[in-house]
């Protein structure tokens, strides 16, 4: 087949599996955005079928000796999320007037939206509903840089610096609290879980019956529940239990700050009245 090499036996011989060796080159994985789907990689085995005649080829003693003791080439398997490269969310301090910086907040959003893209087309419409909602506030944000510097004063103003009422920028933040809220609750489950199970799904379920369920009404819980099905597995998602200690740590980093943020939203969102209970 390959190389001119044949197996010669009287007796016809299982396949053989040799690995490349040089002669395929393993295509150069494809730049994803902010490099949060790295591409898994493998180096491509080649099948070497049995010699069906008594013409073909020896194999040379040293083409045997190599393939006896070249050992089998397995694949590469890297996190589909890497949290060291995500922007994590903002400080909440005595800089910056114990506010929530809205540029600063809107990076982190998208970051970790694109991060979510990565468990599969058949989240698109969770990804979709997140990037609408971090757009409306975008677009408000646009409107007055200055005057909207702090998430806060965005939420209460409007751009002409006049109270706000309750607008559809408010609930698009309130319903992207919600979904952040899931995904950092998920993440903290499969973080804690100390049995380290490859199955994330129960992680996932928990994490939607305390943060989304109570708003959503029976079409959405149906939608979410065919999701959890393709969710992928713990390895998929944060590597190889043997080389992922440093993602799980900057995984622990990055949930620390995401949660102050979400709680710091609640509080403002309980403060100002500005909590709605309808289901969609």
């Amino acid at each position: 087949m390959h190389s001119g090499r044949a197996v010669h036996h009287s007796d016809r011989p299982p396949l053989t599996i040799v690995a490349s060796a040089g002669t395929l080159d393993t295509p150069a994985p494809r730049q994803r955005r902010a490099l949060l789907c790295p591409v898994k990689l493998s180096r491509s085995p080649y099948i070497v079928p049995p010699s069906t005649n008594g013409d073909a080829h020896a194999m040379s003693d040293d083409n045997k000796d190599m393939e006896n003791t070249t050992p089998p080439v397995s694949p590469v398997y890297e996190a589909k999320i890497l949290f060291r490269q995500l922007k994590p969310f903002p400080v909440i301090d005595e800089n910056n007037n114990f506010k929530i910086e809205t540029e600063h907040f809107l990076d982190s959003a998208n970051q970790i939206i694109d991060a979510i893209a990565c468990f599969g087309k058949l989240f698109s419409p969770i990804v979709r509903d997140m990037r609408q909602n971090v757009q409306k506030i975008t677009n408000k944000y646009n409107k007055n840089e200055t005057l909207f510097k702090y998430l806060e004063d965005l939420i209460l103003k409007d751009k002409d610096g006049n109270d706000n009422p309750f607008d559809t920028v408010t609930d698009g933040l309130l319903w992207l609290k919600r979904a952040f809220e899931m995904i950092e609750q998920f993440f903290r489950n499969v973080l804690e879980d100390e049995t380290c199970s490859e199955q994330v799904k129960p992680h996932l379920k928990k994490a939607y019956e305390e943060c989304l369920l109570p708003y959503h009404g029976f079409v959405a819980q149906k939608a979410f529940q065919l999701l959890q099905l393709y969710l992928p597995s713990r390895t998929s998602l944060l590597g190889p239990a043997d080389s992922n200690m440093d993602n799980l740590k900057a995984l622990e980093e990055f949930l620390t700050l995401f949660r102050t943020n979400l709680n710091h939203l609640n509080e403002f969102y309980t403060k100002h009245d500005l909590h709605r209970t309808y289901k969609a």
